[in-house]
């Protein structure tokens, strides 16, 4: 039976063939054998579906797809660089064809058909990787074992349109035109936080006929159209004194190669600027740096941005509240970490290719799933109120696209229950390891530990 999950939500089964032959990981093609590149993909995808990560559990998972048996030993060889390469493959090709069929949702602002929200989120592994993934070090220079994990989500569609694995240590500013080429099209509006901006991302993302919105970094040059330097805080206090005053300036950023654009001046309430003074001087004083500048925490008063997007498209209030949006993202990331068994299958102690292979089939299935619009946050045509999130019911939904699969290919139930008794009885006759019983421990403990009382 044709996995209908798989083959609708991304990719079928001749570029899956043809990827795996292109990576080196299917050098022979056999209908003996139980690990088709197919069955190796669905394998993978049920099995982080349900949290299980072990070569033991993706054994025995690939043994229901197939009918046939395949030992964790036998398995084990097969993952491997070629393997990791052809899941970034078969995921790179995915997410081209979910930014694709992406519809253009039309949204409120004129002009603009996508709002794609970019972030990143550090992703922790077993210790024992930290040679081949270092993170950060503590105090005493011991080196965690991390990943960066980049997405970019269209907030109307509930797709997501890129996701990547970086080094921990290639900061957000590296890869903050990644995406140009690969996902952002003319129309689409990216938002993203302040470890994005630069001059470079913005003037790749205005040459796509797209539009960006950021907040202002601190240290960015801003200068009159006539390079004139303006200072920020002199024009914040002359032109947006009071609580809710806005305004906004042509402005051209950077000196060699100068950037036009717009600058927007949002004052917000007073308790907001003290409490963000009160929230840097306590993390600096946490992290044992110096004070920040008293200009810097003076603008604290103030909300900055940067857009090309003009005043006919969006009002200075209409950009605040486009920028919150971005916070959804956040809540993506968390719940996307929180209500998977992202963190189990990432923290399973394993060799890197297995670690690697696991997390690229998490992220298969994640967009996968987005590919049918489930986590869409919005109302049909983009419009309305925020709608209520899947995420709550996360973990049913998972358990079924696992079921999904395992079904699709064994036919029925009783067929998958037949292959499910069959292939524990395998795997338990197999092993090796005799897995002792707890009375059992503590029967030899005692044998072992006895000593007579008396002489």
């Amino acid at each position: 039976m044709q996995n209908s999950i798989l083959s609708t939500a991304v990719v079928g089964r001749s570029l899956i063939q043809k990827f795996a032959r292109g990576s080196g990981w299917l050098r022979r093609a056999g209908s003996a054998t139980a690990l088709t590149p197919l069955i190796f993909v669905q394998a993978l995808l049920a099995s982080v579906a349900t949290g299980q990560r072990s070569l033991r559990e993706l054994a025995l998972e690939v043994g229901l797809l197939s009918g046939k048996t395949i030992s964790k030993q036998g398995l084990s060889g097969r993952i491997d660089a070629s393997a990791v390469e052809f899941l970034k493959r078969v995921t790179a090709e995915a997410l081209r064809r979910v930014a694709c069929s992406a519809p253009e949702l039309a949204g409120q602002i004129a002009g603009v058909g996508r709002i794609l929200i970019g972030d990143s989120s550090i992703l922790a592994l077993h210790r024992s990787l930290a040679g081949h993934f270092p993170g950060a070090s503590n105090q005493t220079d011991k080196v965690a074992a991390q990943l960066r994990f980049q997405l970019t989500f269209d907030l109307l569609g509930g797709r997501w349109l890129g996701a990547s694995l970086d080094p921990y240590r290639r900061n957000d500013l590296s890869a903050a035109t990644d995406i140009v080429a690969s996902v952002v099209n003319a129309g689409d509006l990216v938002i993203r936080d302040l470890g994005y901006a630069s001059i470079k991302s913005f003037r790749a993302i205005a040459a796509k006929g797209a539009y960006f919105l950021s907040r202002l970094p601190p240290m960015m040059g801003v200068s009159d159209p006539g390079a004139k330097r303006i200072d920020i805080l002199t024009l914040a206090q002359t032109h947006a004194p009071h609580p809710g005053d806005t305004f906004t300036k042509e402005v051209e950023l950077g000196s060699d190669q100068p950037f036009a654009c717009r600058l927007v001046i949002i004052r917000v309430p007073n308790e907001v600027g003290a409490q963000r003074r009160r929230k840097l001087n306590a993390e600096a004083k946490r992290r044992g740096n110096k004070p920040h500048r008293k200009t810097y925490l003076a603008l604290q008063d103030w909300i900055v941005f940067v857009t090309n997007l003009d005043g006919q498209q969006a009002s200075e209030g209409r950009l605040h509240e486009l920028y919150q949006l971005r916070w959804r993202i956040e809540n993506i990331f968390k719940l996307s970490k929180s209500q998977t068994d992202l963190l189990k299958v990432a923290g399973h102690r394993t060799n890197r290719h297995h670690a690697e292979a696991l997390i690229w089939a998490w992220l298969l299935m994640m967009i996968s799933l987005s590919a049918r619009g489930i986590f869409r946050l919005c109302g049909p045509g983009g419009r309305g109120v925020i709608g209520a999130s899947i995420f709550k019911s996360i973990a049913k939904v998972l358990q079924w696209f696992a079921l999904g699969i395992e079904l699709a290919c064994a036919g029925s139930i009783e067929a998958l229950m037949q292959r499910l008794a069959a292939q524990q009885g395998y795997h338990d006759r197999y092993e090796k390891r005799r897995r002792i019983s707890m009375p059992d421990r503590l029967a030899r403990a005692l044998k072992h530990n006895s000593t007579p009382l008396l002489g």
